[in-house]
């Protein structure tokens, strides 16, 4: 039952003895709640919608099959190097000779030969040990006088290949000065400014050396000669060379003219040292003009 259905007759005995007692404003209260509460039930509920199902895992992926392993051939010989290019006569470069693959049982043999032995002698072969890719062999360099084109050869199961080695003289300049008047890294000029009395001693340079190449040098000129001789005594232009050049005061009070003089080595195909160069006292001695 949604509701009560209350009915009074105005003016009745009842109704005036209800609404003394305020039961009527109560029952109608009463009803009111009741219709509400009716309203409820005959509304329809709508129902709470169900989850949706997660959806099923994808399948791993199978596994993918290991490749099959590639065959591998026999060994063939992939390269021969070496630890310098360019060398001074008397080193030892070291040689490399690979194979593709490691080498069969019993090892493998790479035959080895040099175009010039005089500058650059290999032995005559090198084994590479079972299972290994790869051996080292020494390079004999012999002391030369110009520089040197040595092409070594590797062979192997019918392959060649060839590392070219430059095979150098050496070269290395150095020199040292002395006067008989004026003492070490000196110079005094002497015959009327004419010629100086030092001696430059290059019998510490070495390599093969064809000539020893002199450049000296004051602020107002320079000058350049060579000589076979490892000790010489400079030459000069006479007082031209000392006109207008810079002087310094030395830590004993001497003036002296400033001299830079540089020595070269060459060897016979021409190639030269790196150059060492000495800064000198060059004393006058009154001579060219100078008062010191």
């Amino acid at each position: 039952m949604c509701g009560v259905v209350i009915l009074l007759y105005e003016g009745s005995m009842l109704q005036n003895s209800l609404m003394k007692k305020g039961f009527f404003a109560g029952l109608l209260l009463a009803a009111t709640v009741a219709a509400a509460s009716c309203d409820k039930e005959s509304s329809p509920t709508t129902p709470t919608p169900a989850p949706a199902p997660a959806p099923a895992p994808a399948p791993a992926p199978a596994p993918a099959p290991a490749p099959a392993p590639v065959p591998t051939g026999p060994p063939a010989l992939t390269s021969v190097t070496l630890s310098a290019s360019t060398v001074s006569g008397q080193q030892r470069p070291v040689g490399t000779v690979t194979l593709t693959a490691p080498a069969p049982t019993g090892g493998a043999v790479v035959t080895l030969n040099s175009d010039n032995r005089d500058a650059g002698k290999v032995p005559e072969s090198v084994t590479i040990a079972a299972g290994s890719t790869s051996a080292t062999f020494i390079v004999d360099t012999g002391s030369v006088t110009s520089r040197q084109t040595v092409r070594i050869t590797a062979r192997y199961d019918g392959v060649s290949l060839t590392a070219i080695l430059t095979v150098t003289s050496g070269l290395v300049a150095n020199f040292t000065v002395i006067s008989p008047s004026a003492g070490v890294d000196a110079c005094s000029l002497i015959e009327d400014g004419d010629e100086v009395d030092c001696r430059f001693d290059a019998t510490r340079s070495s390599g093969g050396i064809d000539f020893y190449v002199y450049t000296l040098a004051t602020t107002s000129e320079k000058i350049t000669f060579q000589t076979k001789e490892a000790i010489s005594r400079p030459v000069t232009d006479g007082c031209d060379f000392v006109d207008g050049a810079d002087t310094a005061i030395g830590s004993d009070g001497r003036k002296s003219i400033v001299l830079d003089v540089t020595l070269e080595v060459q060897d016979r195909g021409g190639d030269k040292s790196a150059p060492v160069t000495k800064r000198l006292r060059l004393f006058p001695n009154n001579f060219c003009g100078k008062d010191f």
